[in-house]
């Protein structure tokens, strides 16, 4: 909840937005301290000096980017051949996009959308997912919907680094990945992605396999 841009202000406006222990006193309430979170939304908020009521007018705790993605996991695999061999696919795949394009979709999103790391853009995820062969570590992609293939990695278009569940790491565009263009001529109709894919070879969390099954949240940070 925003606090009011003009008007009556009062410590209560600032105890209802970012909470504190009482007996309250302004000096909790600097920006980037345990209450007032360092972003945008508190672009008027001093972080240090002298900090007053007026300071506050406008502002607001609530982060202004996306920085989650929520679903139910499952599994697929995509058979071996003479040149390959099966692979397990985890994680949430709603559009056949696969490492090997044979694999049936798998899981669900609850939450597929993301900002970039300023909050002005959104992104449609469509599918995020581990690649896991008997013989190695796994690959790991991301598609997102659009083409972004202009954009030289995954932190170039959305600023992001990691995408992590909890402490474990899946992502990390420090490793070098292709940026494939996903047509609708090769998945159907509907919709055009991109994906971002870290091949086994470059993978430096290959051996972090995404869940086959239960909920979960991914969280992506830089």
């Amino acid at each position: 909840m925003t606090i009011v841009s003009s008007g009556v202000i009062s410590i209560n406006s600032l105890v209802g937005e970012y909470g504190g222990s009482t007996p309250h006193s302004m000096n909790e309430y600097y920006k980037g301290g345990s209450l007032v979170l360092n972003h945008s939304n508190n672009a008027n908020v001093p972080t240090s000096g002298t900090i007053q009521l007026d300071d506050f007018y406008g502002q607001s705790n609530a982060q202004p980017f996306d920085a989650t993605l929520a679903g139910t996991a499952g599994t697929s695999s995509s058979p071996g051949g003479k040149d390959f061999p099966g692979t397990a696919h985890r994680g949430v795949n709603t559009n056949n996009i696969s490492f090997i394009g044979s694999a049936s979709s798998f899981g669900s999103w609850s939450d597929q959308t993301i900002t970039n790391t300023s909050g002005g853009t959104s992104f449609t995820v469509r599918d995020f997912q581990t690649n896991h062969s008997s013989t190695n570590n796994a690959s790991v992609q991301i598609n997102i919907d659009g083409n972004h293939t202009s954009s030289s990695s995954f932190s170039a278009l959305t600023g992001w680094r990691f995408i992590k569940i909890g402490t474990t790491t899946y992502f990390d565009s420090n490793d070098t990945h292709g940026v494939t263009l996903q047509s609708s001529a090769d998945f159907g109709p509907n919709f055009t992605s991109t994906r971002f894919l870290i091949s086994v070879a470059n993978n430096s969390n290959g051996s972090n396999l995404m869940p086959n099954s239960g909920t979960f949240t991914l969280t992506l940070s830089t």
